[in-house]
């Protein structure tokens, strides 16, 4: 058996605090504190059927906390909850370890399909070609 979505996700979110607050640097330096993002997300209240892009995505914070407000917040039908899960967010990092950690943070915590909405890349290097709703920067 098993263990549910939401349990490995919460321990994987945990074993990167965890990270960050042992190493100096490394991990640190893209690890924001869950509380500030947490604020930042209540403060902008995303909406069901927006898009969320994050061009310094880091580990995926923002992203998950934008989720767990969507899902608290909003009776999401069907249809709504397939966006959420596959169309909802998007992110780039441009350390290539960095986004595999947040490819694999919001795949834990059921977010994505069979293609990873994260990217490697420099965002300020040129433009993405796509729009969307949110951006946390």
């Amino acid at each position: 058996m098993g263990l549910d979505v939401d349990v490995k996700g919460a321990i994987y979110e945990g074993l990167l605090e965890k990270n960050a607050e042992d190493v100096k640097g490394g991990a640190g330096q893209y690890f924001t504190s869950r509380p500030l993002i947490k604020a930042m997300v209540e403060v902008i209240r995303p909406k069901p059927g927006e898009t969320i892009n994050d061009p310094a995505v880091g580990t995926g914070g923002f992203h998950l906390a934008s989720h767990d407000y969507l899902e608290k917040n909003y009776n999401l039908d069907k249809e709504q909850k397939k966006f959420l899960k596959l169309h909802t967010f998007r992110g780039k990092d441009i350390v290539d370890g960095v986004a595999r950690l947040c490819a694999m943070n919001l795949f834990l915590h059921g977010i994505g399909g069979e293609e990873s909405p994260i990217e490697v890349g420099d965002s300020l290097i040129s433009d993405p070609g796509y729009r969307c709703d949110i951006s946390p920067h």
